[in-house]
């Protein structure tokens, strides 16, 4: 009986330390598989490749910080708040005097272009003026102008100082298209068709930039002799315009201050 007991408790034994052995045994695997071999510099690596992503990205993050900068920290890298912002005002204080000398520059030469083209103009002006003096009239020759219209149109200085009374009425247009009719009759026939249209285009056509005061039978006439244009192509608008002014502006200029004091000049 006693045999038997110490038999089976020394099976007991056996087994318990069996079991104990195996348990051990895949303890150890378990703790072998968690970090033996290469799967613990696996992680490792891994835990360093993060670490460098980090950084990495820790320094890509300080370049974006140091590209943007703003303006003042720009001009004076490294100082204070006041020293930055006095730096920048005085950039900007520059730019400013910078544009307000080209400023300065620009208005100088127009005022340079202006000059020199009132010069040319007066220069023009006075040549014109010693031309006429040739042409100046006598005292019979301002007598035949109150005698006729014609007179006063077909004499050179008569004719200029005519222009210059009607500017004054704001009506010059009428003298300046009978001037451009009589010069257009001149004209060659090859040099006729383009030079009609012209004279068409601003004086003739509606709203023309300066129309002249036609009735419309008068201007449809003109306007059917542009298609086969010839010396009488402005003949009878030209007349039109010539019968208004001798009608309208003709006696005032014979009343106007300008010829009373020329009749003057030369009675005296």
């Amino acid at each position: 009986m006693a045999q038997s007991f110490s038999n089976s408790t020394s099976r007991f034994r056996i087994k318990v330390t069996s079991w104990s052995s195996s348990s051990s045994t895949s303890t150890s695997q378990k703790t072998t598989n968690l970090t033996g071999g290469g799967s613990s510099t696996q992680v490792l690596s891994c835990t360093s490749s993060s670490t460098a992503v980090l950084e990495e990205t820790s320094e890509q993050r300080e370049k974006r910080e140091s590209v943007v900068t703003s303006p003042i920290e720009k001009l004076s890298p490294g100082g204070s708040d006041d020293e930055r912002r006095e730096t920048h005002q005085q950039h900007t204080a520059s730019g400013s005097k910078k544009r307000r000398n080209l400023g300065k520059e620009m208005k100088q030469k127009l005022r340079f272009l202006r000059r020199r083209h009132t010069d040319t103009a007066l220069g023009a002006k006075a040549a014109k003026l010693k031309e006429g003096e040739k042409s100046k009239p006598c005292l019979q020759d301002i007598l035949d102008w109150s005698k006729g219209f014609d007179n006063l149109l077909h004499h050179k200085y008569g004719l200029n100082l005519f222009r210059e009374f009607l500017r004054t009425e704001f009506s010059e247009e009428n003298i300046e298209f009978w001037i451009v009719c009589e010069e257009y009759s001149s004209l060659k026939p090859s040099k006729m068709s383009e030079r009609a249209q012209e004279i068409y285009n601003d004086f003739v056509a509606v709203q023309a930039p300066r129309e002249v005061n036609l009735d419309s039978k008068t201007r449809e006439i003109t306007g059917d002799n542009i298609d086969k244009p010839n010396k009488h192509t402005f003949e009878q608008a030209q007349k039109k315009v010539q019968a208004l002014m001798e009608k309208d502006s003709y006696p005032r200029f014979l009343r106007s201050d300008v010829y009373m004091q020329l009749l003057a000049e030369h009675g005296s």
